[in-house]
């Protein structure tokens, strides 16, 4: 299947790989953002620490002063989703190197199974997608919130032009 842009014709991997590719870009940029916009203190009243029910004279001022937030010193986000650490270098590595292999497997070789692998791996992705725009505005970051919307766009596009290459193609195996 292919798009008619002008004089030349994208082919839907080609689109799917694009698609992976550039999510996988804007992804990385966005932690990027992020953890070059996190401040290493946060107040305490934040729920980044719990002071509840502590007594002692404390006055209201001195339980919101700034405390340091967990890995903060070391470079490393405590944010977990479902038991991953999303934004650990790690995580995140693996994440764009696998997003990349897709884009070049899709583009290469668009077979049904790795047709398939990219679909399962772009719809994970776009639910993590979703997570983090809940968290980007319970934290109220609106501009990374908004980049992990279109992220999140990006991938379930990806997720549903594979999905089309892995229908059409069964029609035309089958015919």
């Amino acid at each position: 299947m292919s798009v008619a842009t002008g004089r030349q014709v994208l082919s839907l991997p080609l689109i799917v790989a694009l698609l992976l590719a550039v999510s996988a870009g804007l992804f990385a940029a966005g932690v990027a953002v992020e953890h070059a916009s996190a401040t290493p203190y946060a107040a305490a009243g934040s729920g980044t620490h719990a002071e509840s029910g502590e007594e002692g004279g404390e006055s209201g001022e001195q339980k919101e002063r700034a405390t340091p937030v967990a890995g903060a010193a070391s470079g490393t986000s405590g944010e977990r989703v479902w038991g991953i650490a999303v934004e650990s270098l790690v995580t995140v590595t693996v994440a764009v190197v696998v997003s990349l292999l897709l884009a070049a497997a899709v583009w290469r070789r668009p077979r049904r199974p790795v047709l398939a692998v990219a679909a399962v791996f772009a719809i994970g992705a776009t639910v993590f997608d979703i997570a983090e725009v809940s968290h980007q505005v319970h934290e109220e970051r609106v501009g990374i919130a908004a980049l992990a919307v279109l992220v999140a766009l990006l991938h379930l596009a990806a997720a549903v032009a594979a999905g089309v290459l892995l229908r059409t193609g069964s029609r035309t195996a089958s015919a």
